[in-house]
């Protein structure tokens, strides 16, 4: 029989989209004055108007996991209509699963030697203790992901990884 889990955690942008989209509004408001002296305006108007569409989906986003049988996909879902699959992690690719705030775990992201370091979290340090590092390698490559799980997806985990899961670092 086959295991499945699915969560969707509320996703963070960073400061760069909330200041490019104050910087869309700003071209709008701009564009608006503008309309009124020269005809020159309407066009940055509609630039505005424009950037502020696009600028205001991309910080309306969420990550959703798949969990089936250990394997993980992560999908991005933009403004709850667009789903982009932006993460597929096989369980065999999987070297081991820690809780993220250990120090081997805090090593890593912060000197990021060799290791490529995702982040599908929302950020939010409240829920620190539902964070995990997923290790595993992709194309002879070392990555670390950052996971923000919950009880049933951890249990799934273990199911899976049994030794593979280092609860504090230590094994068991």
């Amino acid at each position: 029989m086959d295991r499945y889990n699915e969560k969707i955690i509320k996703g963070k942008p960073g400061i760069g989209k909330y200041i490019l989209f104050a910087v869309s509004i700003a071209v709008t408001v701009l564009g608006a004055i503008f309309t009124i002296f020269t005809p020159f305006g309407i066009f940055i108007l509609m630039l505005g108007i424009l950037l502020v569409v696009l600028t205001k989906n991309s910080i309306n986003f969420e990550y959703e996991y798949i969990i089936v049988n250990g394997d993980i996909e992560v999908a991005k879902i933009i403004a709850k209509k667009k789903r982009k699959t932006v993460l597929e992690i096989n369980v065999g690719d999987i070297v081991y699963m820690d809780k993220a705030f250990t120090n081997k775990v805090e090593q890593d992201v912060k000197n990021k030697a060799g290791i490529t370091v995702n982040d599908y979290t929302s950020q939010n340090k409240e829920n620190k203790d539902n964070f995990y590092a997923i290790y595993s390698v992709e194309n002879k490559k070392d990555k670390m992901t950052i996971f923000e799980f919950d009880d049933k997806c951890v249990e799934h985990m273990k199911l899976y990884l049994r030794e593979k899961y280092l609860p504090g670092g230590y094994r068991r």
